[in-house]
């Protein structure tokens, strides 16, 4: 004797049980589509994870190059390194940095410090003293991107020779959630 045949249960009729169409008959591929574009995403740095970009801008007195991140989540640590190496003699190494490049950012700690600190013209002006050639001054700052900062700081990274701008840097960071 053969075993009788299953009822199926109530609401669900052979039309739900056969395959008609080609997504019936197979697995769905729109989340494998969207894990290979994470994948993609992630392995090609668009939401940052890269080296560091140095930036670089030169003038006849001085070479200025600054090492900071391009994409930066809110609420994570970083660190920018700046560095200043003199041609020629320069009486007082001042760093000025505009307020709209860190908007939204704690700075922690800038090491050496400053001797001393000003602000004019919508910029932080950091002494340093006199500066010779061959003697590059390094200067570390460790930040913190407060949590809601979302978008983009755009400013200035220059260097004075006391009042007169001897060369100057357009800087952005982007800032993610």
């Amino acid at each position: 004797m053969s075993a009788p045949a299953k009822a199926s249960p109530d609401g669900i009729e052979d039309r739900h049980v056969s395959a008609t169409g080609w997504f019936q008959r197979h697995a769905n591929p729109t989340s494998l589509i969207l894990i290979a574009l994470l994948l993609a995403t992630a392995l090609l740095g668009v939401l940052g994870g890269h080296p560091n970009p140095t930036h670089i801008a030169a003038g006849d007195a001085v070479r200025l190059s600054v090492k900071s991140p391009a994409i930066l989540r809110n609420g994570t640590f970083y660190e920018m390194r700046i560095r200043i190496e003199p041609r020629v003699p320069i009486a007082d190494v001042t760093l000025a940095i505009s307020l709209r490049l860190w908007r939204d950012i704690t700075i922690n700690s800038a090491i050496p410090a400053a001797e001393n600190e000003s602000f004019k013209d919508g910029m932080v002006h950091m002494s340093f003293g006199p500066g010779e050639p061959g003697e590059p001054i390094e200067i570390k700052f460790d930040g913190q991107v407060n949590p809601p900062l979302v978008g983009r700081n755009e400013g200035v990274v220059a260097v004075y020779d006391g009042d007169r701008k001897l060369v100057s840097l357009p800087m952005s960071v982007r800032v993610l959630p």
